[in-house]
């Protein structure tokens, strides 16, 4: 990835996250005395913590250490991007809330199982660098999930007036969730087998337990509506972006 694509990516994931914080922000001050302020709490805190870690994550691997990451680095500017976008599934509260209507039912419904989707094709992808992907394939298989999963966003049967739209945006079709559900499982596993490899040396066991920890952590956040998953999930997910700086610092781990 170019040095232009990847600031381009970098730039705006800063932008979607600052006007996301904006989104949260205004929600709390409008429900602060409001019979919707206990939802606000229980939704609004854990998106705003993800897109942070994300964020801050994003920033110290691109500006500090992204010299001693491998052939996965090129994937985390567009996989940080689409970590953020999910973080979209929060505007239908913020409406519920505010009464201000910023997208559109339809363009949000398609944002956010695109996002989802996408991610964890990449993290899929991710672990599959560290067994035998060749690094050379990156582009071309990032563009073909790209477009996969904005197909696949398109085609999925979703209705942003269902029900579980109401107050945080959801996955509505049982085999949209199925596909979900089972790349991030694959990504897991491979990550898995290649930390507990006889042959892998400290440096990638360490990187493969800070992917494992952020697929199933943002799987937890993104895609549950539930808050115990969501903290859960915050949980594992910012020990992964912990992992993953620390192994970035150093080869000497």
């Amino acid at each position: 990835m170019s040095k232009g694509l990847r600031f381009t990516f970098n730039l705006v994931q800063g932008l979607v996250t600052m006007a996301l914080s904006l989104v949260v922000v205004a929600a709390f001050i409008a429900s602060r005395d409001g019979h919707l302020a206990h939802e606000a709490r229980l939704r609004l805190w854990p998106a705003l913590i993800h897109i942070w870690i994300t964020f801050l994550t994003s920033l110290l691997l691109s500006t500090r250490y992204r010299a001693n990451l491998g052939s996965e680095a090129e994937l985390l500017p567009a996989l940080f991007l689409t970590i953020v976008l999910a973080n979209i599934k929060i505007l239908p509260l913020h409406q519920a809330i505010t009464g201000i209507f910023l997208l559109d039912g339809e363009v949000l419904t398609f944002i956010y199982h695109g996002s989802l989707l996408y991610t964890s094709f990449l993290f899929l992808l991710g672990s599959l660098l560290f067994v035998r992907l060749s690094p050379s394939r990156i582009g071309f298989m990032t563009f073909v999930g790209a477009a996969g999963s904005a197909l696949l966003a398109l085609l999925v049967p979703s209705s942003p007036n269902d029900p579980s739209f109401l107050l945080e945006a959801g996955i509505s079709d049982p085999l949209f969730l199925s596909i979900c559900i089972a790349l991030t499982a694959l990504a897991a596993l491979t990550c898995l087998m290649t930390a507990l490899g006889e042959h892998t040396n400290r440096e990638t066991r360490f990187k493969t337990v800070a992917f494992l920890l952020l697929a199933v952590g943002n799987a937890f956040v993104s895609i549950s509506q539930r808050t115990v998953y969501n903290i859960f999930g915050l949980l594992l997910y910012g020990a992964g972006a912990t992992a993953l700086v620390l192994a970035s610092r150093s080869y000497h781990l």
